[in-house]
């Protein structure tokens, strides 16, 4: 399992270097960044978005995309999607990283960590055990061994575990970590 989250860990890596190296040849072409985080802070100063309404909307699309990774672990694809949604969260975390810093230095470094710590702390275990999981079983799809009732079991438990994580990732997003993020935005910037 070590070696499993090793290399898990490793492709995020890829991803989020390919993000800060993106970043960064976004601005060296344009001689800014995306602009992206100013326009977040200006709306976060304004007022907090119905947590209610937001944990629905984050509810549907992250569990429509946790449903459709249980599924694809079942095929001999699962591996490979695995990988590739790997890197692009890795893309997406390194790439918003350093709009932080490039938008407002080494403040921005400290404050990027604050705004996502509160999802490290249950997504990312969450994505972890799901990322496994499928890893786990889509090997069994390429090694054409029968699959036996324990190893559904196992995927399921797992798999509910996995969502038990994510779910209160969610909840965290939409009720806690806005509110710091309106905080942040008010007194630090």
């Amino acid at each position: 399992m070590k070696k499993n989250i090793g290399s898990l860990l490793g492709w995020y890596a890829a991803g989020f270097i390919l993000g800060i190296i993106g970043a960064n040849l976004l601005f060296k072409e344009t001689g800014c960044s995306s602009g992206l985080l100013a326009i977040y802070g200006t709306a976060a100063q304004k007022e907090l978005v119905n947590a209610e309404v937001l944990f629905k909307y984050l509810l549907f699309q992250r569990g429509a995309y946790f449903l459709f990774m249980l599924l694809i672990g079942l095929t001999y694809i699962g591996s490979f999607t695995v990988i590739l949604s790997l890197l692009w969260f890795g893309f997406l975390g390194g790439n918003l990283l350093t709009l932080f810093v490039l938008e407002y230095g080494l403040k921005g470094l400290g404050i990027g960590v604050i705004c996502s710590m509160p999802q490290i702390i249950f997504y990312l275990p969450g994505w972890l055990l799901l990322f496994w999981i499928v890893i786990r079983m889509s090997r069994k799809s390429w090694a054409k061994g029968k699959r036996e009732r324990a190893d559904y079991q196992a995927y399921i438990f797992f798999g509910v575990g996995a969502c038990v994580c994510i779910l209160l990732g969610i909840w965290l997003e939409s009720y806690v970590n806005q509110k710091i993020l309106v905080w942040i935005f008010q007194h630090w910037i």
